[in-house]
């Protein structure tokens, strides 16, 4: 299997899908939560994670509610496996990240992470997501996507009469000075000879998205795509 053709595949499944990332919600199968009811179960499971191990997804959704962030990681050799969230359910793992609501004692990057193997819960931790690599799992597994609950939209004024060549080539930290400090939708990640990442922005008042893509540590393109543009990322995700 091509990594760039599986990268191709699961960058087309993130857009079409846009954040959308639990269908059971969207079908009505699963009732969200209520406040309390979340809070009471984060409370539980803080102080004792045997709370929700070995439950399956469904039952997550119900007692936490929609994690604030996605993340869809898979191996190689699953991804022909792959046509819809589904599918990257059952065919791929998740890593669910819930951010806590901050006592005195707690940091302002507290969340409870939940991986996520064959639909069920198999790990459980407290963590300070500001100081944990992420990533560094993703290695073994080559691809992943994140999907983002709380993101944010780029305003098209500040944008519109930029001239995004300018930030080729430049430093990954240069970035700020395109979107600020707003919040991808969602960003798609592979792991070759270089780490390659595009990060997938919402625009106000408009269907279509921003996108700057990177290399290592330097943005190679940033532009404006519309909703019709699905392939034209892929292949440039593609280049070498």
């Amino acid at each position: 299997m091509n990594i760039k053709k599986s990268l191709a595949q699961l960058i087309i499944l993130s857009i079409l899908f846009t954040g959308c990332s639990n269908t059971q919600v969207e079908e009505n199968s699963v009732n969200l939560p209520n406040e309390a009811t979340k809070q009471q179960t984060m409370t539980k499971v803080q102080n004792d994670n045997s709370e929700i191990v070995k439950k399956n997804y469904d039952y997550v959704l119900s007692n936490l509610g929609e994690p604030n962030v996605t993340t869809y990681w898979t191996d190689i050799d699953n991804i022909d496996k792959i046509t819809s969230i589904e599918d990257a359910r059952e065919s791929a793992n998740m890593d669910l990240l819930y951010f806590k609501n901050l006592s005195n004692e707690e940091s302002e990057n507290s969340a409870l992470y939940l991986r996520l193997e064959d639909d069920i819960v198999k790990t459980v931790q407290n963590i300070d997501y500001s100081k944990t690599d992420m990533l560094d799992d993703y290695y073994d597994s080559k691809m992943a996507i994140d999907i983002f609950r709380d993101y944010d939209k780029v305003n098209l004024d500040e944008i519109k009469n930029k001239d995004f060549k300018n930030f080729e080539g430049v430093d990954y930290s240069q970035m700020v000075k395109i979107v600020g400090d707003n919040q991808c939708m969602y960003d798609a990640y592979v792991f070759d000879k270089d780490e390659k990442c595009v990060e997938i922005f919402a625009i106000d008042n408009s269907e279509n998205v921003l996108c700057v893509f990177s290399k290592g540590d330097t943005i190679t393109k940033v532009d404006i795509f519309d909703d019709e543009s699905v392939l034209e990322i892929k292949n440039i995700m593609l280049e070498n």
